[in-house]
């Protein structure tokens, strides 16, 4: 796990380690992933995608390899009596699908069935962000959700407590857009609340909210979407209504 943490840190602090470091690590990670947990994975996979480090063409499979034991060892009959705490938690298999989407790598549809089954588990206490990036991984990996994980997702994300930044707002509807998708009514309502929430908040008022690159993504899959966004005379003529 030290080795993990040391990687993880460096990718915090965007710090790329010299070419003999990796050489090693990566060597010493190939030897001893095996005692690795999933915390130690999704440690390696996160920084080795967040450095773009080019021994990710050898790490990546094996985090997968191991990933794919560690599930199907917690979903196993015989493993039946472990505590939660050894099942992988809905954060550390978040960084592992951003990881295999960030470096281009496709784990294959069983370990992907595995990750979702096992993101079912806790998806009513994913967070927003949480929620994006994995809808954003599988659509980069061109992987649809099936059914039952996409209505528990969409019941969460219309939910949440936490609120939804630009880009998650963006990404999510990318993710949609791409896989052909369709959101729901309400989700959509939350996304046109929090888009007008966050352009109320941005300072200086002449300051736009969105970066272009999240116009760009918006604009896109609101038009595959077929989905238009509330205007300002929209607003206008909702107020009217309530005061009459």
């Amino acid at each position: 796990q030290d080795l993990s943490n040391a990687l993880w840190a460096f990718a915090r602090f965007e710090h790329v380690p010299g070419a003999a470091f990796q050489a090693e690590f990566e060597e010493a990670a190939v030897a001893k992933i095996t005692e690795f947990n999933t915390q130690s994975l999704a440690n390696v996979a996160y920084a080795y995608a967040s450095l773009a480090l080019p021994g990710a063409a050898t790490v990546l499979p094996l985090v997968s390899e191991h990933l794919e034991k560690r599930l199907e060892d917690v979903g196993s009959s015989e493993s039946s009596a472990r505590t939660e705490s050894s099942a992988p938690t809905a954060v550390e298999l978040v960084m592992v699908l951003w990881a295999y989407a960030r470096c281009g790598f496709d784990p294959g549809p069983e370990a992907m069935a595995l990750v979702e089954k096992a993101c079912l588990s806790h998806v009513r206490e994913m967070q927003p962000d949480e929620l994006t990036q994995y809808l954003w991984a599988s659509a980069s990996l061109r992987y649809r959700p099936n059914a039952s994980f996409l209505a528990a997702a969409e019941r969460r994300a219309e939910r949440a407590p936490a609120m939804y930044d630009t880009e998650s707002v963006t990404l999510t509807l990318w993710a949609y857009a791409t896989l052909g998708l369709k959101p729901s009514d309400a989700l959509l309502e939350r996304f046109a609340d929090e888009l007008e929430r966050a352009e109320a908040e941005t300072f200086p008022p002449k300051k736009s909210a969105f970066n272009p690159q999240d116009l760009s993504l918006g604009f896109w899959s609101a038009a595959v979407l077929a989905w238009q966004p509330r205007s300002s005379e929209d607003k206008k003529d909702s107020s009217k209504t309530e005061l009459e």
